[in-house]
């Protein structure tokens, strides 16, 4: 008896190797990452990474909502430890994960996310990178006002761990052409749960021990909801996030 297939059935396979071939990339991008840097993802023990860099490994938990406003005041901590005289030349890279999220005002929000780091004590090269999925709809003018704002757009093909295995790779290969030298990483993300994702808590445990420092920030931190409404009919949730330090 013939099998109906149904609609969603028949784009399965396509949704699997998409899943499939960034699966491949990211194992391609970890084992050239191991054979650079000399350790291991899995099975990594965040209490022996911590005896390396108590005081450098980034913790996220849920807090009281901390938003930056547009103007001069400001009511965030600190996204990145206070830097030493020798890090004030660190690089910055900004992960922004817009697969279902987009800012009307892309240049308004690159100057928040910059001046956030810059009054942190940080004075180098600030690399950001907006990560889409094809089934997000946005306009090319809108995609074009990210370029000019000098945020450059990604689109990946894929659910969305295909989508997140692509961006880890992009992270591992950031991480090789740096390492030795430490960065700052800075994941805009809405996803509350990113930690959860055993791929990601991996990377971001290894490289912290490897003089990387990390930050996850909801996009409300550099583009409250008050500031969009006025741009734009998007709603964007509010997101609760507080750092502390380890050690």
């Amino acid at each position: 008896m013939e099998k109906t297939i149904s609609g969603d059935e028949r784009e399965n396979p396509t949704q699997s190797r998409k899943q499939i071939s960034s699966e491949i990339a990211f194992s391609i991008a970890k084992n050239r990452l191991h054979s650079k840097l000399g350790f291991e993802f899995e099975n990594f023990d965040l209490l022996s990474a911590a005896k390396f860099s108590t005081k450098r490994l980034l913790l996220f938990s849920c807090s009281q909502s901390r938003t930056m406003s547009t103007g001069t005041d400001e009511t965030m901590d600190r996204l990145f430890p206070k830097p030493q005289r020798k890090e004030m030349l660190r690089s910055t890279y900004v992960m922004f994960d817009a697969e279902d999220f987009s800012i009307p005002d892309p240049l308004l929000f690159k100057k928040n996310i910059v001046t956030a780091i810059e009054k942190e004590g940080y004075r180098g090269r600030i690399k950001i990178n907006g990560y889409f999925g094809l089934k997000i709809t946005i306009p090319q003018d809108l995609l074009d006002q990210y370029l000019e704002a000098g945020i450059y757009s990604k689109i990946f093909e894929g659910d969305r761990v295909a989508r997140m295995n692509m961006m880890l790779v992009e992270l591992l290969f950031w991480a090789m052409s740096h390492y030795p030298a430490g960065t700052n990483v800075l994941i805009i993300t809405k996803n509350q749960k990113i930690l959860e994702e055993h791929k990601v808590r991996d990377i971001i445990e290894a490289l912290a021990v490897r003089d990387f420092y990390f930050a996850i920030e909801h996009p409300d931190t550099f583009f409250p909801p008050a500031a969009c409404a006025e741009s734009s009919e998007l709603f964007i949730p509010i997101a609760t996030r507080k750092r502390t330090f380890d050690g």
